[in-house]
Order: structure tokens, then sequence, then C-alpha cells
């Protein structure tokens, strides 16, 4: 393993990884250890976090594939229909992904998702807008969630009513949900 401290510049850990790479004959004649290892393989087994320079190299050379990271952002307008008894209820929202890169640019169908314990009753066509490297994908929804409802100590009881969005065709190796804490809404919807 080679470690550096956060503070070394990204073009440096790229250029002592590229030297390594480029390298690894000659370093298999010192060392026959050396010309054994794979970086990429080596790089996704690590316990510790990839330097940022690190991660530009292996994804400027292509030799790993890193999860495209969606930033989710949900707005609630309503909560609704609250059955106990079924331990469902109903909700209206705005959802949003966001993501930096040309992730799902032949997609056809959208931004694959779907709700964890829900069903979506209805669904507004979606609003794509693209900044600069970066992808918008927002849509109103209308579901109806399965919730637990604990009620031992009502009333005095509080109630966490969960919308757990997740992708169907992705995998932890592909795409990463990530909550996107921007404090302003988006435009679209106003």
């Amino acid at each position: 393993i080679v470690a550096a401290r956060a503070g070394v510049p990204d073009i440096l850990v790229g250029e002592v990884l590229r030297v390594l790479d480029k390298q690894r004959d000659a370093l298999s004649k010192v060392q026959a250890r050396a010309g054994e290892y794979n970086l990429a393989e080596t790089a996704t087994d690590l316990p510790i976090a990839l330097h940022p320079g690190a991660i530009s190299y292996y994804q400027a050379n292509g030799s790993i594939e890193f999860p495209v990271k969606v930033l989710v952002g949900l707005y609630l307008l309503d909560i609704g229909n609250l059955d106990l008894k079924r331990g469902t209820f109903d909700a209206d929202f705005y959802l949003w992904f966001r993501w930096k890169g040309t992730y799902l640019e032949q997609a056809k169908d959208g931004f694959p998702f779907e709700l964890v314990h829900g069903t979506i009753t209805d669904r507004s066509a979606p609003v794509v807008e693209r900044f600069g490297p970066w992808t918008n994908y927002q849509l109103r929804v209308k579901a109806t969630m399965q919730g637990d409802f604990l009620l031992q100590r009502y009333p005095f009881d509080s109630q966490t009513l969960k919308i757990e969005i997740e992708s169907p065709d992705a995998t932890a190796k592909t795409i990463v949900f990530v909550p996107d804490d921007r404090p302003q809404f988006s435009k679209s919807f106003r």
C-alpha cells in the first residue's frame, strides 16, 4: 500500500501511480512480488479511502469503474390517509436526482427508481435539465407507503414515516445514492 496525506497534490499522487504502473517490469527485477500486483485490484480492496489524485488517475486510464454518485432530494408536500390498522400512509412529494457525468445519457425510460415498501400511484412527467457537467432529473410522485406504527406509548408516541428509494437496475458498484443537502429547492417546481 502506498499511502499519502490528504494534502499531497493530486498531480503528484497520479504521477507516482503512473510510474509504478509503467515500471512494473523493472520493479519485478528488483523484487519478484512487485510485478505481481495489479493497481486496479489493489485499489478496490483498500481499507481506507483513495486519495482524490488516485481516483483521478484510475478514472483517466479506465482501470477502475467507480460508482456514480447520485444526489437524491425529496420535498414533501403532503401525508394523508394514515391507516394504523393496515400500516399504510399516502405521500405526495417532489423527488429529484442529480449526478455529474454521462451516466444514463442513453436511458430512454428516465432514471430507474422504485420505492422500498411502497407503491407509486401517480407520477408526473420528469423534468430533465443539464447544467454543465450536471444532470438534474425531477418529478412529482404520489405513493402509498407501508409503515410500522409503534403505539405502545400512546398518546405520547411519535412516529417516523420512511420514504426509501432504490434503483432496481443498479448495484453499489454502479451508483451510490447520497442525500442532496442543498438549502435551495429547484426553480423548476416553483
